[in-house]
């Protein structure tokens, strides 16, 4: 985007550093509901919503059509569906009631490695340098040759992606092509459904932005944020592009990085790489929000005892010191968790080599961890008690992490399964042989440049942190709240110590003296 000056913006316009890109943004349509009408054929051709519990979370676009919407009330939902031949779903539980994302875990791995393998299938049919980059569950961003005519080879592409999609997982996408991630994302919101939508030009770009709503731009998303746009009459993304970044920083109270971030996307200008990445995961993990004060289960299921054990009925809140809730609380997110880590392995071939857990304790902000050796081997993934010995090393990990609590109430619990290896008894290639092999030499320069860059944040976070402890140790600056303190000292879950740069007990000691005596010198 060519940088122009107006007297009413205030200064030069945003504009990209990056020219050329042609970005592709593929996104199932109400992916929930594609996977419960496979499961299902009555499903097939109908209106349908999913729910968890007593909230609206997928919406098929036939039951948009009739007016429903996610978070609707799940009764009126389920009226106005029933009357129009719909129905409304929960979605996937386990026998004790507990939601299962199982099905659409293992429906989004199958998406994502079809859509890849269709990508590779082009690329190596002579259409070009394919980068792929898997961005949730149903979505993901392929960026093809630079230099290619979005209209032609972009929708070319697309059409052909969703064909393949289509036959071979018989799921609808819609996409996204434009010029950057941010613009292809929007484009494929106006696909939908079943559709490609191109935003090429300046031309493009201001008719879809006169129908996109302020609140879809990054920064926009929060009740206060809206309510500001609509006070000053930024209804629409065109609207919002009247601003520079000073007057939104005034106008809806944001931070600077975020408002020049805002201002860059009423713009269209969006720099960020499409990185790739396929089904890689650095860890997978499943977790728990506990209740504080005692409430009745939904009616559906009002008679029977939650998955944290306690009175029939009712959920109640779990303490420190309740180690059977605590055990029976671990066996329902280790089940699954097996799950997860069984379809992740059945399509990346890795296994995990770290189990973890962390509790948060309610009115406090200190989260305590324990980590230790996953305890399952490969070896033994199919034997039937693979949860129970799951379970049973996740129980000992939290009693760890509670300690001598004992009336303190958990509010949060998070299991996960880290360190991935490969399965298969294959050497692990580093980062430099993988990118030493690739071919694509577009490929190699980008995965090269996406490696300095991250080694340089590495570097300037560990920077800081060593500055910060400095001036903590020199007691030049008040230590930070005790419960901060004390996750410094003992709470960091990771393995990379170095770069977190975390104070030892002796340093913590010495800060404390040193600021002490300066607040005393002061005073």
């Amino acid at each position: 985007m060519e940088t122009t000056v107006k007297d009413d913006f205030g200064g030069p316009r945003p504009h990209s550093k990056r020219r050329g890109r042609c970005v592709l943004h593929v996104d199932a349509d109400a992916f929930f509901a594609q996977v419960e009408a496979l499961r299902d054929e009555r499903l097939r051709g109908i209106p349908i919503a999913v729910r968890q519990h007593g909230d609206i979370v997928c919406v098929c676009h036939r039951a948009r059509a009739l007016g429903a919407k996610k978070h609707d009330d799940v009764d009126a939902c389920r009226t106005l569906l029933e009357n129009n031949g719909g129905k409304v779903i929960h979605v996937n539980t386990t026998a004790e009631h507990l939601v299962s994302y199982e099905p659409y875990t293992r429906m989004s791995y199958e998406l994502h490695a079809k859509l890849h393998a269709a990508c590779e299938r082009l690329r190596l049919d002579g259409k070009g340098i394919v980068i792929y980059e898997k961005a949730s569950i149903d979505e993901a961003y392929v960026q093809i040759e630079h230099g290619s005519k979005l209209s032609e080879r972009g929708k070319t592409f697309a059409e052909s992606i969703r064909r393949a999609i289509f036959k071979e997982c018989g799921l609808v996408v819609s996409v996204g092509v434009a010029r950057n991630k941010l613009l292809a994302k929007i484009a494929s919101k106006f696909a939908k459904p079943d559709g490609v939508v191109v935003i090429e030009d300046d031309d493009d770009l201001e008719r879809t932005f006169r129908k996109l709503s302020s609140s879809e731009l990054p920064h926009c998303k929060g009740e206060l944020v809206r309510a500001k746009l609509t006070k000053h009459g930024l209804h629409t993304a065109w609207d919002v592009r009247s601003m520079n970044a000073k007057r939104l920083e005034s106008l809806i109270g944001l931070a600077p990085k975020p408002a020049l971030e805002l201002c860059k996307a009423a713009h269209g200008v969006d720099d960020a790489e499409v990185i790739q990445r396929v089904n890689e995961k650095s860890s997978l993990s499943t977790q728990m929000t506990l209740t504080i004060k005692p409430r009745p289960m939904p009616r559906n299921v009002g008679g029977e005892v939650g998955v944290t054990g306690g009175p029939a009925g009712m959920f109640n809140p779990l303490t420190c010191g309740e180690h059977d809730r605590i055990a029976l609380t671990m066996t329902a997110l280790t089940r699954e968790l097996c799950e997860k880590i069984k379809v992740h392995e059945l399509y990346t071939k890795r296994w995990p080599i770290t189990m973890g857990v962390k509790i948060k304790i309610h009115g406090t902000s200190v989260q305590y961890n324990r980590s230790a050796a996953f305890p399952v081997k490969f070896d033994n993934a199919m034997e039937e008690n693979v949860p129970i010995t799951m379970a049973k090393k996740a129980t000992e990990l939290a009693v760890l992490a509670v300690g001598q609590r004992k009336t303190e109430i958990i509010q949060h619990i998070t299991v996960s399964a880290s360190n991935f290896k490969s399965s298969t008894g294959e050497k692990e290639k580093t980062r430099d042989e993988i990118i030493s092999a690739e071919t694509d030499p577009l490929k190699k320069a980008i995965s090269r440049m996406n490696e300095k860059r991250e080694r340089d944040k590495k570097a300037l976070r560990k920077s800081a942190k060593r500055a910060r402890n400095e001036r903590w140790i020199a007691g030049d600056v008040p230590l930070p709240p005790v419960e901060l303190l004390l996750a410094l000292v003992g709470g960091w879950e990771g393995d990379d110590s170095e770069e977190e740069c975390i104070l030892e007990v002796n340093e913590c000691r010495r800060a404390l003296a040193n600021r002490q005596m300066k607040c005393n010198i002061d005073g």
